[in-house]
């Protein structure tokens, strides 16, 4: 069983690239597109900015993701927490 686990882990290792976390995950969406355009962060700020949902694989992602969040910027009573949403390439 040992000798099984070994090579899934460090294959695990590698492919999550050389950083972890916000840095790792937007580093492997610039390295590796997916669709007609770059991806897009929706973003919420508030009480502190946040990262809901990675838009990609669409032709135009920003134009997605503005879409997605204009009902909630117009009548702030869809969600439960206040904020602005605001869309964001993928830097």
């Amino acid at each position: 069983m040992f000798k099984m686990c070994v090579p899934i882990i460090a294959l695990f290792l590698v492919s999550c690239g050389s950083e972890g976390g916000e840095e790792g995950l937007k580093e492997q969406l610039r390295k590796h597109p997916v669709g007609g355009s770059p991806a897009v962060m929706l973003k919420k700020s508030g009480i502190a900015e946040s990262w809901l949902a990675t838009i990609h694989g669409y032709l135009d992602n920003m134009s997605v993701c503005e879409d997605m969040i204009k009902p909630y910027n117009e009548n702030p009573s869809l969600s439960d927490v206040e904020g602005t949403y605001y869309c964001q390439p993928v830097t």
